[in-house]
């Protein structure tokens, strides 16, 4: 076979080059592309002595394809070389396009190279070009680098700030492919944090993007990330199961470099597995790849697991073999980076040194020509000086000008947008704080018309037409408590305040109490109601939210399908858990679908048909809140479907102890005909009756009258004045009041030795989930919100009051002055603290302190705290930090986070500004 060498000549000989120049940059290419050999730099250099004379431009591509060629060949200095002669021409000839591009490959070759400074200065000087061309996907490349450089000098800061703006960028212009690469990146950044659930998050968007763009050099990498990422996690069979998928992606691809990847990485496997010559063979084969294609790293790592290997299988000879190749290559990458450092030192040495020589010839050139021309050019030079001077001050002055006019301009500027951010902050705080006070305010007066509608619906003598005007009042005071819950309920979910209280249950039991407040209306309108049970029925749910949801749906469906319809509910399980609600009514106007979620939206065809437009709105933000979404299609005349979809990931096991269903108005019945124990007593016990308002003053106190001598106060200070002078034997109290809210009154009550012990009721407008913790946290017996049912409030007070009475009747032990509950939530408090700074804590841990069951302690903890084990946790965590910022133990809050055992600081200061109010960050500014 011939040689390459003697094939060039022959080129030559026929005039191959010529042909070249002639047919252009195109035929270069190819022939590049065909050759795949060193030896055809014969060729190129009388390319470039041919076209030398004639196109700059066509010079400086030439350059820049044979940089490419010789990079693609890991020939990198003679590529390096070959963009710097490009460059300097396309600069030369003003082409900055091709300039930035040609910057953007020398970057990559000194990233190659561990050059980073380099490459990042590149990368920068790439960027400023393509940010003043306006061409985003070429910005989108230059800031990729930038932040890949920052990412390997462990800036992980910034490099995920340069990730995210890449994928905004690749979402405008609709590069997928680049979009999945920043995703694959951050997935990287977290696992080195530690962070592997968000790593596992983006390595999966990156995934998802690869499979729908069948790009299999991103599969095998995006493969590779997860079995590492999975290995930290040591969970080894999905760290394999990865494993083996980078390598076949790799392998289809075609792509060297990730199969040495995928060998290396199933040596390193193995090796952990103790599956030695398995790591031996895949070692092998790795350091094979990566001799053949110069890739030193591999090779090290190659020669050291070999060493390893070896040396588990006690096969002592050959690890110190590899042992030896493992030093020896690593001082030969340290000799070939000093080698590169020396020669750059050299090369800049002469090249400074001949451009001095060239000096001193122009120099002395210039002294003897000076002499014979002196006089006459002296004063032409002096005109000229003064002249570029006065032009150089009057461009500095302008400029100066200029840029003081524009900074005056920018800072008025800013100071209008942060006027209008505070305003817009301002107005927002002001509408929550209304939305608190409208509850407070709507909710008072609507207790006191429902409870006395209902307190005189349960008479005898009302005339049918009286009980009927009665009926509808009770019914829209009903509607209109229902109203301000969805209002608020949205508000809530704005500002993150609204959490899911999720639990295994079974959605039959949950669909069909909700059917079940339908049934008569359904009956009455003649609308046939369906539900088919189901297996798969146990889901892990808040059924709260997911019956207002329901409630909603249903109700809509009802008003608008005329008798003789239908409505059917029924559940689809695929690649999303799928509750359907469909029925045979009018339809929505297709105009109309499209906003039927958007808040206090109206219908243009049924505006008669009524509603708010905030039932749906809520409805759709709860099932966003659970991770999935709702949807709706719909026919005019044929009916409406709506479609609650929430994650395959809900569905559950069933519990081995499920309770069995209450029947709630058996339980209410109960109530009523239990003894009244208040009767026993021979004198009325007192009822402190602590609320703002006076008419709900005189309402409870109506309500209470026959059972207790009441006394009343308006706030919490008032209160407290009441119980030094009088013998109370229970209290009711409201939650907001001025001067003492019913907060910081019950902690004042539950601290004190004398009336810790007297039953305490709170009544709340507000329906916040945090505020009923924090009363039953303090000590508070019971918890009941307005507007009340006034039946139940006296029912709850008899249960009360008769449980502190059974309570006095026993006398405890004289050792026993902590009771059990305390002494098993002092002990849970104490193992959380000891153990603050262990971010892998967990709630199985915890149970084990209590010598209970996951479940058990769930029940336990909501039983007596009102939180969940998380949540318990969490608690105790956040109120130590706060501790530790008030008093500025420590600097930042990534210090303070990893104090009380949070592995990441953004989730923390998340989780810490919910519960205070404030970034950790504002307190230990402050102090």
């Amino acid at each position: 076979m011939k040689s390459i060498k003697a094939l060039v000549i022959i080129y030559l000989n026929i005039g191959i080059v010529t042909t070249i120049a002639a047919q252009g940059l195109d035929d270069l290419r190819e022939f590049l592309r065909k050759a795949k050999t060193a030896d055809v730099m014969d060729v190129t250099s009388r390319y470039f002595e041919s076209i030398q004379n004639d196109d700059q431009y066509q010079l400086a591509e030439t350059y820049a394809i044979w940089g490419k060629y010789m990079q693609e060949n890991r020939s990198y200095d003679s590529a390096r070389s070959l963009y710097q002669q490009s460059i300097m021409l396309y600069e030369k000839i003003g082409d900055k396009p091709a300039m930035a591009a040609a910057k953007l490959e020398l970057a990559d070759i000194y990233a190659n190279e561990d050059n980073r400074v380099a490459s990042q200065q590149l990368s920068h000087e790439a960027y400023d070009i393509y940010v003043g061309l306006g061409d985003s996907l070429k910005i989108y490349y230059a800031l990729m680098n930038i932040a890949i450089n920052h990412d390997y000098l462990d800036d992980h800061e910034i490099a995920i700030k340069y990730y995210k703006e890449c994928v905004e960028i690749c979402k405008n212009i609709g590069h997928s492919l680049g979009e999945g690469s920043a995703y694959h990146n951050l997935g990287g950044i977290y696992a080195d944090e530690g962070d592997h659930q968000l790593a596992l998050d983006y390595y999966d968007k990156s995934r998802k993007i690869s499979e729908d763009q069948n790009d299999y050099d991103g599969l095998w990498g995006v493969y590779q990330g997860l079995y590492l990422t999975y290995k930290r996690m040591e969970l080894k069979s999905e760290a394999y199961t990865n494993l083996k998928k980078e390598h076949y992606f790799a392998k289809l691809d075609g792509d060297q470099v990730g199969i040495a990847f995928s060998y290396q990485d199933h040596g390193t496997y193995h090796l952990m597995m103790g599956n030695y010559d398995s790591s031996i063979y895949y070692s092998k084969k790795a350091l094979a790849l990566a001799t053949d294609l110069n890739m030193a790293q591999i090779v090290t790592n190659a020669y050291e697991g070999l060493r390893k290997a070896y040396y588990a299988k006690r096969d002592f000879k050959n690890a110190f073999d590899y042992y030896a190749k493992e030093v020896a290559k690593n001082d030969s990458l340290y000799n070939i980076e000093n080698s590169r450092l020396i020669e750059s030192i050299k090369t800049q040495f002469e090249t400074e040194k001949k451009e001095h020589q060239l000096a001193e010839k122009n120099l002395q050139l210039q002294a003897a020509d000076y002499d014979l021309k002196r006089h006459k050019t002296i004063m032409t030079i002096l005109f000229l000086v003064l002249g570029s001077l006065a032009v150089i001050i009057f461009l500095i002055y302008r400029g100066y000008m200029l840029r003081k006019k524009a900074n005056e301009a920018l800072t008025v500027k800013n100071e209008e947008i942060a006027l209008q951010n505070e305003k817009i902050k301002a107005v927002d705080e002001m509408k929550n704080r209304w939305f608190i006070n409208v509850a407070h305010e709507l909710r008072t007066p609507l207790t006191l018309i429902k409870g006395p509608v209902q307190k005189i619906l349960t008479s005898e003598s009302l005339t049918p037409q009286v009980e009927e005007d009665l009926e509808l009042v009770y019914k829209n005071t009903q509607n209109l408590v229902k109203l301000i819950n969805e209002i608020l309920d949205l508000s809530k979910l704005e500002d993150g305040e609204m959490l899911l209280q999720a639990q295994v249950v079974d959605i039959n039991i949950v669909v069909k109490q909700v059917l079940s407040i339908f049934e008569s209306k359904a009956k009455e309108s003649e609308v046939k109601l369906e539900w088919e049970d189901t297996d798969q029925g146990y889901m892990e749910i808040d059924p709260d939210k997911v019956s207002k949801v329901l409630v909603n749906l249903i109700s809509n469906a009802l008003r608008f399908t005329n008798p003789g319809g239908s409505i059917i509910l029924s559940l689809s399980i695929s690649d999303s858990v799928n509750i359907r609600v469909k029925d045979t009514g009018v339809g929505i106007d297709p105009e109309d679908l499209d906003h039927v979620f958007d808040r206090f939206y109206q219908a243009s065809t049924n505006k008669n048909a009524g509603g708010t437009g905030v039932g749906l709105a809520l409805s759709k933000e709860i099932a966003q809140l659970h991770g999935g979404d709702l949807t709706a299609t719909s026919t005019v005349g044929v009916g409406t479907e709506f479609i609650l979809s929430m994650p395959k990931g809900i569905l559950a096991e069933k519990p081995k102890s499920a309770p069995d269903a209450v029947d709630l108005s058996e339980a209410l019945e109960d109530n009523f005909v239990s003894t009244n124990v208040l009767s026993r007593l021979s004198e009325k016990p007192v009822l402190l009756i602590v609320e703002d308002n006076v008419d709900m003053r005189r309402y409870i106190k109506g309500l209470m009258k026959p059972y207790f001598e009441i006394k009343e106060a308006g706030n919490g200070i008032e209160a407290l004045k009441s119980l030094e002078s009088n013998q109370v034997n229970m209290i009711i109290c409201d939650m907001m009041m001025p001067e003492m809210d019913g907060l910081q009154f019950s902690r004042k009550v539950k601290s004190n030795e004398e009336w810790k012990n007297i039953p305490f009721i709170h009544l709340s407008a507000i329906n916040e989930g945090m505020t009923r913790k924090e009363a039953l946290m303090v000590g508070v017996d019971d918890y009941l919100q307005k507007p009340f049912d006034p039946e139940e409030l006296i029912i709850r007070v008899r249960n009360l009051f008769q449980n502190s009475l059974a309570r006095m009747e026993v006398v405890p032990e004289e050792e026993e002055s902590i009771s059990f509950e305390d002494k098993v939530l002092k002990n849970l408090r104490d193992e959380v603290m000891q153990n603050i700074m262990d971010s892998n804590f967990s709630v199985a841990r915890l149970a084990d302190c209590a010598a209970m069951s996951e479940r058990q302690i769930y029940r336990y903890l909501k039983n007596t705290t009102g939180l969940t084990p998380l949540q318990f946790i969490q608690e105790i965590k956040l109120n130590k930090a706060m501790d530790l910022a008030q008093k500025r133990v420590y600097m930042s809050s990534s210090e303070l986070a990893a104090a009380v055992g949070f592995q990441h600081s953004p989730y923390f200061s998340s989780l810490f500004e919910r519960r205070f109010g404030k970034k950790p960050s504002a307190y230990l500014k402050t102090g």
